[in-house]
C-alpha cells in the first residue's frame, strides 16, 4: 500500500512539474557514402521536459535514391546551458531505421540542441546529431541538421 501511494505520489508530481511537447522538423541528413548521398527529412515528434532532462520519441521520413526510409528514435536530452533566452541540450539516443529496399537495422545518435521561446507555449529549435549505425544500415552514417517548432501543454 505505501509504495502505490509514494507511485501516485511521484506521478502527480511528475505530472505537475512537466511540459508534454509536440512538435515538427525538416532538416538534411549528410551520408559518409558516396553512394548515398545527402536527402531531406521530415518528421515529428512528442517529448516530455522534466527540469533539465527530456526524452522524446521521434518519427522521421526520408526519400534516399528513389525508395522511403522511416526513422523510429528515442531521444534522452540534458538541458547543458543557457545564453540569454536560447537553451543548448545535449542529447543521445537510439534509432530503428526502416527501409523500403536495403536492409533495416538500429543506429545510435549523438547530438547537441539549441531552442529559444517565441511564445510562452511554443519555441525554435536546431539540432545537430551524428548517427552511426550496424553494419548492414553503416551507409547511413553520418550527420542530420534538422529545424522545427514544439508546443508545449
Amino acid at each position: 500500500m505505501k509504495k502505490t501511494l509514494i507511485a501516485i505520489a511521484a506521478m502527480a508530481f511528475i505530472g505537475a512539474a512537466s511540459a508534454v511537447e509536440v512538435g515538427v522538423f525538416t532538416g538534411e541528413d549528410v551520408s559518409h557514402q558516396d553512394t548515398v548521398g545527402n536527402h531531406s527529412n521530415f518528421g515529428a515528434s512528442v517529448g516530455e521536459h522534466l527540469g533539465p532532462v527530456s526524452a522524446s520519441i521521434e518519427y522521421a521520413r526520408l526519400n534516399v535514391q528513389g525508395a522511403d526510409q522511416n526513422k523510429y528514435s528515442l531521444v534522452a536530452g540534458y538541458d547543458v546551458t543557457k545564453v540569454g533566452n536560447i537553451t543548448v541540450t545535449g542529447k543521445v539516443g537510439a534509432t530503428y531505421i526502416d527501409n523500403q529496399i536495403a536492409a533495416d537495422g538500429y543506429a545510435g545518435r549523438l547530438g547537441v540542441g539549441a531552442s529559444v521561446p517565441l511564445a510562452s507555449k511554443v519555441s525554435a529549435g536546431v539540432d545537430f546529431y551524428h548517427q552511426e549505425g550496424q553494419e548492414r544500415v553503416k551507409a547511413f552514417n553520418g550527420n542530420t541538421v534538422t529545424a522545427g517548432v514544439k508546443v508545449s501543454f
